[in-house]
């Protein structure tokens, strides 16, 4: 699922994608970082979950799309359908 989501943001000239995570969530973490996810930062007792404030983690992982300047991303329904159901395979 994550591939055909990172397509997708490619297509639209998005740079960076972005996850928070729970902690604790050891199956989590492993997931992201096995697609290319890194650790960027903590935010303590900020998300609350099963009546308790858990600590979220923030993860980033580059995208393919690197321009020189920053353009605003494509609206997903402006682009190609095509490309979209590509993407989704």
């Amino acid at each position: 699922m994550y591939g055909a989501l990172f397509r997708v943001l490619e297509a639209q000239g998005f740079h960076r994608a972005v996850a928070g995570i729970a902690l604790p969530n050891d199956a989590s973490i492993a997931l992201h970082r096995a697609v290319g996810f890194s650790e960027v930062g903590v935010y303590r007792e900020v998300g609350r979950k099963f009546g308790r404030w858990h600590d979220v983690a923030w993860y980033e992982r580059g995208l393919a799309f690197t321009a020189s300047e920053a353009q605003e991303p494509i609206p997903l329904p402006q682009l190609d359908p095509a490309l979209v159901a590509r993407a989704l395979r």
